[in-house]
């Protein structure tokens, strides 16, 4: 009986080494759900800054687009300028010979 009552001691630091290991184990547990939850985070900002680039990529080539279309326009208006000049030339020229 003596030697049992001898080993309670041991017993009870163990069961003390135990719920502080248990403590530290969720502290542990705390800190790996905040390091993920501050993966989540990293990674929904990164889809978004990628988000936000793709729509900038095709913003630029709308414009590229646009810009490329309008000079056709300025092209042909220019053309269609010339031809009423040479016309209006042309008759002007007309006008004046009798």
């Amino acid at each position: 009986m003596l030697e049992r009552l001898s080993i309670l001691p041991i017993y009870a630091q163990r069961v003390t080494l135990l719920e502080e290991r248990l403590a530290h184990d969720d502290d542990r547990t705390d800190l790996l759900r905040r390091q993920v939850s501050l993966a989540e985070e990293g990674e929904r900002r990164a889809t978004g800054a990628l988000e936000a680039a793709m729509r900038r990529i095709r913003e630029a080539e709308e414009s590229a687009s646009f810009e490329r279309d309008l000079r056709w326009v300025w092209f042909g208006v220019g053309v269609v300028m010339t031809v009423a000049l040479e016309l209006l030339a042309l008759y002007g020229l007309g006008a004046i010979r009798p």
